[in-house]
């Protein structure tokens, strides 16, 4: 009677906590912020689809008035050259992940599709590692876990193959631990951070083990090593490169910063994008007092404990870029769940509370729990400010006639979201001539003859904001100064833009909205 009763409070904390998820899923709604690698994620999954799984080259209705690919709106690192046009530099495992929404055209179901791989996440730390629901919580929201892709992500399913991969290493099985080589195999067709992980466990296991390391990890390192291997076989195959596209464009070309800084910035950051110690300051405290109380503890929590702080300096200097996007460094997001795991140990052992707290110690810790909580909290609003952005960037021509779209800035372009594949998009940047652009009007005079035309730009109040806003910048910040002073050197580019659809266009409707404005015109 009393497991029972147990299997369903437990079965009733799970589905709590899944309405939760999807409560906070739908109050961000993410899939109103698809924008920029998301967008490029679901745009690899359409073209996928849409060459029957026969080409990983992206579609672009325009390409026929458009053969240099001018106004394409990828770019530079987000793709490579093909045979007949460019790849998204994305896995094409997860495009083949996503191709049942990209058929269905069911986009705004994505979020969810990665939820389900955190809830799988979520079931294995509450039945194979033990966790309380206060700690569970803790790994999705007082880490960087939820904010990595609420969107269009692979890291829900990459976290919750490393997951499954680690505990069926520990398991005594060969079965469980042949699958768990599998699963970390697999997360390595997602991210190449699946490679340092395993390389940091396995040399974690080598250091307790030693040479019997050897002997009981071989049944987890083979399986692994042949889905890795196979990976590293279509690479070459269809990429010419071992590690793949992504790896090629990352480490292409010159570097934006130094190695320090990107360590600096993975490792430590700054509260506009807080890099993993100022996330989590209470992984300091965990490493202090791990080390000093692990002698007693289970060969899986030792080798945790010695796997974690190999695998961040190591992906830290290995890094192409610092790796934060949204909020936190992403190229960490795999040593999260055992950070958690041993924190929930360390815990325990010290006789520590979450409420009520006995000691300073035990109050400190837990200020840092809150103070981790508060960070993400922050996070959340500003991820979801950006969808507000996003949304109303969007509205100022979301819903009109045209069939055409012509946007002035790769920026705003970006904010298109899923309507990309639904309308014919040429996306404009300042360094295009004026000869290229009359020749597009002249291609889409011939091609769209009695159809609309939709041109998205800044209106003339945007060039005052923005030359108020760059003189408040402080001078170190040299990115957002590029991105103004490009914004502003592209009011001459739109004027010219407007005369040339007066010139050839008529019926002009003229609609603003804050920043930004939508002129539409119909075509002849």
């Amino acid at each position: 009677m009393d497991q029972d009763s147990d299997r369903k409070r437990e079965l009733l904390s799970f589905f709590l906590f899944s309405v939760c998820y999807a409560t906070l899923l739908s109050f961000l709604k993410p899939w109103e912020g698809f924008f920029s690698d998301p967008l490029l994620k679901i745009h690899e999954a359409v073209s996928l689809v849409s060459s029957g799984f026969r080409s990983e080259t992206l579609t672009y209705p325009g390409r026929s008035l458009d053969e240099d690919l001018d106004f394409f709106l990828w770019k530079e690192k987000f793709v490579y050259r093909t045979r007949d046009g460019v790849g998204g530099v994305f896995p094409v495992f997860l495009s083949v992940l996503y191709s049942p929404f990209a058929i269905l055209k069911a986009y705004f179901l994505l979020p969810f599709f990665g939820m389900i791989f955190h809830l799988g996440s979520a079931w294995i730390l509450r039945r194979s590692w033990n966790l309380s629901w206060f700690w569970i919580v803790f790994a999705f929201f007082g880490t960087f876990v939820f904010l990595m892709g609420p969107e269009a992500s692979e890291h829900p399913i990459l976290l919750f193959l490393s997951l499954l991969g680690f505990t069926g290493l520990f398991r005594e099985g060969n079965a469980e631990r042949i699958l768990g080589g599998v699963a970390v195999g697999l997360a390595v067709w997602l991210r190449l951070e699946a490679l340092p992980f395993f390389g940091s466990i396995w040399l974690a296991g080598a250091l307790i083990h030693r040479k019997d390391w050897i002997r009981r990890s071989f049944s987890f390192s083979f399986s692994f090593s042949i889905i890795s291997i196979i990976l590293l076989i279509f690479n070459v195959m269809d990429y010419g490169h071992i590690f793949g596209p992504r790896f090629s464009e990352n480490f292409g070309g010159v570097a934006e910063d130094t190695i320090g800084s990107r360590v600096w910035d993975i490792l430590v950051g700054s509260y506009r994008m807080p890099g993993y110690f100022l996330y989590l300051p209470i992984s300091v405290v965990l490493f202090w007092k791990a080390f000093r109380l692990s002698k007693g503890w289970d060969d899986s929590l030792r080798i945790l404990l010695f796997a974690v702080p190999i695998f961040l300096p190591l992906v830290a200097f290995s890094s192409p870029n610092n790796g934060i996007s949204n909020w936190g460094p992403r190229y960490l997001g795999l040593s999260l769940f055992p950070l958690t795991i041993l924190l929930q140990r360390v815990w325990e052992q010290c006789g520590w509370k979450i409420v009520k707290v006995k000691g300073f110690a035990n109050g400190f810790a837990s200020l840092l729990l809150l103070y981790s909580f508060g960070i993400t909290l922050a996070g959340a609003l500003v991820y979801k400010t950006s969808l507000i952005q996003i949304r109303e960037t969007r509205s100022v021509w979301f819903g009109q006639r045209a069939e055409v779209l012509i946007f002035s800035d790769p920026v705003l372009c970006n904010s298109i979201g899923t309507e990309y594949f639904r309308k014919t998009v040429f996306c404009a940047s300042n360094q295009i001539s004026e000869d290229r652009i009359e020749s597009l009007l002249k291609g889409i005079s011939a091609k769209f003859a009695g159809k609309r035309l939709g041109f998205v730009g800044y209106g003339d109040d945007a060039y005052v904001m923005v030359s108020k806003k760059k003189e408040e910048v402080a001078a170190s910040d040299t990115k957002l100064k590029k991105y103004l002073n490009s914004v502003l050197s592209g009011r001459e580019k739109r004027d010219f833009w407007i005369r040339s659809f007066r010139s050839r266009f008529k019926d002009e409707i003229v609609k603003t909205k804050k920043a930004w404005e939508y002129r539409e015109y119909e075509i002849q």
